[in-house]
Order: C-alpha cells, then structure tokens, then sequence
C-alpha cells in the first residue's frame, strides 16, 4: 500500500511549528519551477536563483494564512514574480544612474567610487561576525545561498535572513559615514 503524499497544506503548517525539515520539503518541491518560472521573465539565472531564494525567505518571513487547493505554488509563484517586478523597477532606476556616472567619468569620480568602495570595506568590518561572514561569502566570493549553507552549515533561511539583515545593516553604516559634516 502506497502513502499519499504530504499536502503543501501540511507541510507549510508543520514549517510554521518550527519543523526546518519541511522548509526543505518545500524547497525541495518547489523551487526548480520557480527558478524556471523567473528565468523565462529574466533570462538570467543567477538572478532567478536570487529571486526564488527571496520567495523563500518571503515564506520563512510571513508565510500565507490560506492556500489555494492545499497548493502553495500559486501563492510562491506571486511574490516571485512581485519579486522580479520589483527588481526591474530598481534596475532601471539603477542602470541609468550608472550609465550616467560613466558617460561624466573623469579622475575625480574615479577615486570618489575608490573611497566609496574602501567606506563600503570599513562599515562592513563593524557589522557582527556572523553577518559580516555571510556578507563576505555573498558579496565578494559571490557565493550562491547553497553554498553559504555548505560552508557556514547553516540552514537556508538563516543565510537568507543574514543577508538581508546584513545589508540592511550595511547600508544604514554607510549612509552615516557619507554624509557630509556640517
């Protein structure tokens, strides 16, 4: 006799008492179809990846109170693609910025980016290590969320929960520093 398998429904409801196990289930289940999904939108895989694992993160964040016919990829199917519009409405804003800084590149912005860059180093040393760790495996060896998991031996949600607190964090730092003395 064969045993039916375990709902998305049960799963999700087991992930909200604290059972990391079924987290993996879901990821497990879910997310080459996600990945997929957003690759067909962006036609960029890293990006897909980093946006499925923000669909997770999402999840881990603030989980659905119902789902639709005991499934939740219609539900992670939405914030992943919520996800991707966010992240072209950013690019674009980002992309002219920098279009614009390299079109005015003179010897002076060059070295304005260099200290922004050694500001950038400085704020992300007085982060805690943990975070700075995670940041430092993401950002500069630009490590996938898996392998942060591997090497820190860390759950995924906690990688993805470091990164963003990590950032958060960073930015906050860096803005302080930039901001000219009156």
């Amino acid at each position: 006799m064969q045993l039916a398998p375990i709902t998305d429904e049960a799963l999700l409801i087991a992930m909200k008492n604290g059972d990391e196990s079924a987290l993996e289930q879901i990821i497990s289940r879910h997310e080459e179809a996600i990945i997929g999904y957003l690759y067909c939108r962006s036609r960029d895989l890293e990006l897909s990846k980093d946006l499925c694992q923000e669909t997770f993160l999402k999840l881990i964040n603030k989980p659905p109170q119902k789902l639709s016919h005991q499934s939740l990829k219609p539900w992670l199917f939405r914030v992943s693609y919520n996800l991707f519009i966010d992240h072209t409405r950013t690019q674009k804003y980002c992309a002219s910025d920098f279009t614009h800084q390299l079109t005015q590149a003179s010897p002076l912005s060059e070295i304005a980016l260099q200290q922004d860059y050694q500001l950038a180093l400085k704020c992300l040393q007085e982060l805690p290590d943990h975070l700075q760790e995670t940041l430092r495996l993401r950002l500069c060896n630009e490590q996938s969320f898996r392998e942060i998991t591997t090497v820190q031996d860390i759950p995924i949600g906690t990688a993805l929960w470091r990164v963003k607190t990590g950032l958060n964090q960073l930015r906050k730092l860096f803005l302080q520093k930039s901001e000219p003395k009156s």
